[in-house]
C-alpha cells in the first residue's frame, strides 16, 4: 500500500486570484522576493497562454506548488496579490477561516464588501500590482534577477494594455524602466503578447462583430455583443479587447456563453459607465475601465437581461454645460443703450446677459436685469 507524500511545511503562503493574468503571477513572483522562505501556490488560469507559460516553464523555475500539498496547520502568514475579494480566493478558504493565519495583501483593485480583513494593506490605483510589489522591492533595496525582471515585466506590460490603457499611471512607467535596467527581456514578453488567433478564436471574434448591437443607456452608448460555443476558448479577454480596438469602441460588454457557463468581459473608456461595479453585482470584479465575470446556472438570456437592469441602474451620464445652452449667445454690446438691453432680456425672458466688447464677441461682464430696470 502506498504511503502518501508527506505536506511541504509552509509559514507563508503567497497566492493570487482565480483564473489568474500574467499580472497576478508576476505580483506572486514579485512577492517572493519580499517573504524569501514562502511557498508559491497558483491558483489556475483560464487563458491558454498563460497557463502554457505557467506549466512549461513558471513551474520548473519557481517552484509552485498546488494547495493540496501545504501542510495548513503549518502555516502562519498568508499573503495574497492582485485582489483581495473572498470569492477570487476560495482556493486557499482554509487559510481564510483559520484566525491564527495573519492575512497580508498587495492590490490595485479598488474596495469591495468582501475583502479579507488584512493585518497589512497596500492598495494603490497604479495600473498593476506588479508595479506596487515593484516598489515595495525598491524600498527595500532588493533586486530581481533577469528571469524575474522578465516575468514581473509581462505582468506590467499586459495589465497597462503595454502603457496604452488610461490606468497607466507614471509608477508603472517607472516600474518598467527599473526592470528593463535588471534584465527585463522585451523580446520575450513581445513574443508572449502577440498572438496569432486559431481557427475557434476566429470563429468567436466573428460572431462577436456579426451580433454587436449599440444601446442608449442613459445617454451613454453602450455596445453588446455575445458569442456562444460548447467548449471553452482560450484568450477571450484578448479577443474582446482586439474587437474594441477593432470598432474603436468607448463601452463594451461581451457575454461568452462557454459550455455551461456565461463569461462576461467588460470594458470603458467613459468616465460614465463603472464596469468593475457592473461585474461585481454579477459576482465578478475589476476595475471601473475592465473587469470580468463569470456566471453558472443561468442562461445567457438570464444574464444579459440582469445586465441591462445593472446598466440602467449604474450608467449616468456626465451632462455638460452645451448639452443645455443655447446657440448663438444672446449678448449685448457694451456701447448699446440700456433700454435695448432690458428688452432683450425680456423678449428671451432673462434674468441677465452677457456684455461684448465693441465690435466684437470678447465677454466683458455681466449685466443683471434687476440693475438694468
Amino acid at each position: 500500500m502506498s504511503q502518501s507524500p508527506e505536506k511541504i511545511a509552509a509559514p507563508t503562503v503567497i497566492t493570487a486570484h482565480a483564473n489568474a493574468d500574467f499580472d497576478a503571477l508576476a505580483a506572486m513572483i514579485a512577492a517572493s522576493k519580499l517573504y524569501p522562505d514562502s511557498v508559491l501556490v497558483f491558483p489556475g488560469s483560464q487563458e491558454k497562454n498563460l497557463r502554457n507559460f505557467y506549466i512549461q516553464s513558471t513551474t520548473y523555475l519557481f517552484n509552485f506548488r498546488n494547495f493540496k500539498d501545504i501542510d495548513v496547520d503549518s502555516v502562519r502568514r498568508l499573503v495574497v496579490v492582485d485582489t483581495r475579494q473572498k470569492s477570487r480566493l476560495a482556493h486557499v478558504q482554509p487559510l481564510l477561516d483559520n484566525p491564527r493565519v495573519e492575512i497580508h495583501a498587495f492590490d490595485h483593485h479598488p474596495d469591495s464588501e468582501e475583502d479579507v480583513a488584512a493585518t497589512r494593506s497596500v492598495v494603490k490605483s497604479w495600473g498593476s500590482t506588479t508595479a506596487i510589489l515593484a516598489a515595495e522591492m525598491r524600498e527595500r533595496g532588493l533586486t530581481p534577477l533577469p528571469e524575474e525582471a522578465t516575468v514581473m515585466g509581462l505582468g506590467l506590460f499586459e495589465d497597462t494594455g503595454s502603457f496604452a490603457f488610461d490606468s497607466t499611471t507614471p509608477e508603472d512607467f517607472e516600474a518598467a524602466a527599473w526592470l528593463r535596467r535588471h534584465g527585463m527581456d522585451v523580446n520575450v514578453i513581445s513574443d508572449l503578447l502577440s498572438r496569432d488567433l486559431d481557427s475557434e478564436q476566429v470563429k468567436i471574434l466573428g460572431e462577436l462583430l456579426e451580433t454587436a448591437t449599440t444601446q442608449e443607456i442613459n445617454g451613454v452608448a453602450v455596445v453588446m455583443t455575445e458569442a456562444s460555443t460548447e467548449n471553452f476558448v482560450g484568450d477571450f479577454a484578448f479577443l474582446v479587447h482586439k474587437f474594441m480596438d477593432m470598432e474603436n469602441i468607448r463601452v463594451l460588454f461581451a457575454l461568452g456563453r462557454m459550455g455551461d457557463r456565461i463569461h462576461l468581459v467588460a470594458r470603458s473608456r467613459s468616465a460614465d459607465v463603472d464596469v468593475g461595479a457592473i461585474c461585481t453585482a454579477l459576482g465578478g470584479g475589476g476595475h471601473p475601465y475592465a473587469a470580468s465575470a463569470t456566471i453558472k446556472n443561468k442562461t445567457l438570456s438570464e444574464v444579459k437581461n440582469e445586465l441591462f437592469a445593472l446598466l440602467y441602474s449604474h450608467v449616468h451620464s456626465q451632462m455638460v454645460v452645451e448639452t443645455l445652452m443655447s446657440k448663438p449667445p444672446v449678448v449685448i454690446g457694451q456701447d448699446q443703450p440700456m433700454k435695448d438691453a432690458v428688452a432683450l432680456m425680456t423678449r428671451f425672458g432673462l434674468k441677465g446677459v452677457p456684455v461684448v466688447a465693441v465690435g466684437g464677441m470678447e465677454c466683458v461682464g455681466l449685466l443683471e436685469h434687476k440693475t438694468a430696470d
